[in-house]
């Protein structure tokens, strides 16, 4: 059985890697990793190996070749249903998995090799128990079997016996399906009853709907093969069935949408003296025509593509004829129409229930049908969401409201299908949530979860690769993903630095936080994470980013708060970057107000004291005493790196003359309206020349 939960893309796309490797392997276990990777790859509900049904069938074949019993009984079924040469199929796999009982196995025999299917019901199968011993009840059961009215006649008229011969095993009353004329079914019947025939007998209570098994009772039989005037006599020939049988009958029904026998059970049923609909399980039959894991290679085998949609909607008819679902049933039957890509089922639900004014149902963000369906890759479910008003370039999905797009990416769906129809439908490439926490761009969700292809897609519809988001005016996309992954990789980097222009789409600004006149770098000199592990890569960040610069004097200018990248790093005891800045012909001393030295020693002093106070209490973690003393070494070393360069420390006179003599040389430019505020100024004081 599939599972039923949704798996997310990326686990899927690892899952499906380890299944292929062991079913390319010679393990023990290749056989079940092939069925399951089959199942997936041909299920509607998981979007794998794109759906490529050559690359399908193929599978099918191999595992046919490992004996895979289950690919063996539908493999001619498969390529039938698809118009599939039958060449490179094997015969030997039919008469196998037909003499185990496969339907389908049993349906292929008899339409490709009919002198081997008629060898086979004449000697028998393997579900049939062991009459060598009983010629008389051995011939019963194999005239039965080969549907032969005449010869079972007259071995009934013989007195021959009906009883089974073995319990748990197939009765000659099981065989009655091998008739199709009314007239003798109903004759064959009275008389295997009178020569001892059990009605109810039962070979088991399980089946394999895939492999084309099922157990039970001639009933059960009847509904299975689907066979009318079988069901009919059996109904009429038991007045007191059994409520678990005629259940488990309904179950069946349903679940593989025969709703003409599932009307004939249903009428039976409420017929019945003592009859109540309380007594039978419609719910479950209800939830069995909606299920759509278990049952949708079933389904498929017996009806075809083309009558899917007939089945489905006349099964559920028939059902909600005699069954109201209640309002969480409702919920139950929407949950799983999404959960497993089952397109029909959404739109009848949204006909029959007018689910397009549930807003219970449909403004639940703990359960997005766009996300789901975005994630799972369920193209139908995708559909049906725009076609009923669940998909809008306004609607916001999630508790964040998160717009389409942006939903499309940070889900990580690799299927550009989406992406280009939400562009289709009006969605606008940069638009984002109105809430604070969800304000990232579709392009910097798709450069941040390496999804390039999407990220250039979206560059060719207009997005704006240096967005500003976020607070002080805004940071660019690339800006904010510096400060928000210390560890970035350089393929991130490379793409926006190197990749996007090759393309002919510009270069990304330099200038990551415009507002405030800072360029990327700020973003790696003010990120402190570094001094707290070695995990990190800023140093090697910094570097790249300087590496593509052509002009490095850009370097040596004041942003408009009145600092440099160096500063910034000096203040946070980012040893890496003044390292690299300084390296790349940073000035040591160039900033209004106090010099960078200054910002350095202030760190340090609060290092010392950070230290001092971790060593001097008994208590204190020595996680925290060990960090306490790796922060004094760096900013130890930032200051000795500073004063080995040239750096000075200006006084509080001479840095007022500097910052006097830098405005009146015309060249600072004054922070934008978005950052000159009042809760700013205060901030930029203190940091130009302390608290003095």
């Amino acid at each position: 059985m599939l599972p039923t939960f949704i798996f997310k893309p990326s686990v899927m796309h690892s899952l499906a890697s380890g299944l292929e490797s062991l079913f390319s392997g010679t393990s023990t276990l290749s056989g079940q990793a092939g069925w399951m990777l089959f199942q997936f790859a041909s299920s509607p509900q998981f979007r794998l190996l794109g759906k490529d049904i050559n690359q399908i069938c193929q599978m099918l074949v191999r595992l046919c070749e490992q004996g895979v019993a289950s690919a063996q009984a539908i493999v001619f079924r498969y390529y039938d249903l698809h118009g599939k040469s039958f060449q490179s199929l094997h015969p030997t796999w039919l008469e196998v998995a037909a003499a185990e009982g496969s339907y389908y196995a049993l349906k292929s025999l008899r339409g490709q090799y009919p002198e081997k299917y008629l060898e086979l019901m004449h000697s028998g199968f393997t579900i049939e128990p062991d009459l060598s011993d009983l010629d008389d009840q051995a011939a019963l059961l194999r005239c039965c079997r080969l549907g032969d009215y005449a010869g079972c006649k007259a071995l009934l008229s013989d007195g021959v016996s009906a009883f089974p011969a073995e319990e748990g095993m197939v009765s000659p009353l099981h065989w009655l399906v091998s008739f199709k004329d009314a007239h003798q079914i109903n004759d064959l019947l009275e008389h295997l009853i009178a020569n001892g025939a059990v009605v109810d007998a039962c070979e088991g209570s399980e089946g394999d709907f895939t492999f084309g098994r099922l157990t039970g009772t001639p009933l059960h039989w009847a509904v299975w093969h689907r066979n009318i005037p079988v069901l009919r006599a059996l109904i009429k020939a038991d007045d007191d069935p059994k409520l678990s049988d005629l259940n488990r009958g309904l179950f069946i029904a349903a679940g593989m949408h025969f709703y003409d026998m599932l009307e004939i059970l249903k009428t039976w049923a409420l017929g019945l003296q003592n009859a109540g609909r309380e007594r039978y399980e419609w719910r479950t039959a209800l939830l069995c025509v909606a299920e759509n894991t278990t049952w949708q290679l079933p389904r498929r085998l017996r009806h075809g593509y083309a009558n899917l949609p007939t089945t489905f909607e006349r099964t559920m008819d028939s059902i909600l004829t005699i069954y109201e679902p209640s309002e969480e049933d409702i919920k139950i039957l929407f949950k799983a129409a999404v959960a497993q890509n089952h397109g029909l089922l959404f739109q009848y639900l949204f006909s029959r229930f007018n689910l397009g004014k549930r807003i219970d149902l449909l403004n639940n963000p703990d359960f997005d049908p766009v996300a789901i369906s975005i994630g799972g890759g369920f193209r139908d479910i995708f559909e049906l969401c725009i076609e009923n008003g669940l998909l809008t370039p306004e609607s916001g999905h999630g508790t964040q409201g998160w717009k389409a797009l942006q939903v499309f990416c940070f889900i990580r769906q690799r299927d550009p299908t989406f992406a280009r129809r939400l562009l289709e439908i009006g969605c606008r490439v940069d638009d984002v949530s109105d809430n604070d926490q969800a304000k990232w761009t579709p392009f910097a969700i798709a450069v941040s979860v390496g999804l390039y292809h999407i990220a250039i897609m979206l560059l060719e519809h207009g997005a704006n690769k240096d967005h500003l988001l976020g607070w002080l005016g805004g940071q660019t996309v690339t800006m904010n993903l510096l400060q928000n992954w210390p560890d970035i990789p350089i393929s991130r980097l490379k793409f926006l630095l190197e990749e996007i222009p090759r393309l002919g789409f510009g270069h990304i600004t330099f200038w990551g936080w415009p507002g405030g006149g800072g360029n990327l770098l700020y973003a790696l000199s003010m990120n402190h994470w570094s001094s707290y592990t070695a995990g990190y890569r800023l140093g090697e960040s910094a570097k790249y980013i300087l590496s593509q610069l052509a002009d490095k004097s850009c370097l040596n200018k004041i942003d408009k708060l009145g600092a440099t990248a160096l500063r910034m790093a000096c203040a946070n005891g980012n040893l890496e970057i003044c390292r690299a800045l300084i390296e790349a012909g940073q000035d040591v001393n160039l900033a209004l107000g106090y010099s960078p030295l200054r910002n350095a020693r202030e760190w340090m002093d609060a290092c010392r004291k950070r230290e001092k106070v971790a060593m001097q209490n008994r208590k204190c973690p020595g996680s925290e005493r060990r960090l306490a003393k790796t922060l004094r070494e760096r900013a130890e070393e930032v200051v000795q790196l500073m004063v080995n360069n040239g750096a000075v420390n200006r006084g509080h006179l001479e840095s007022m003359q500097n910052t006097q003599a830098y405005i009146a040389s015309g060249q600072w430019q004054k922070p934008s309206l978005a950052v000159n505020s009042k809760l700013i100024w205060p901030s930029i004081y203190l940091f130009m020349y302390g608290s003095c």
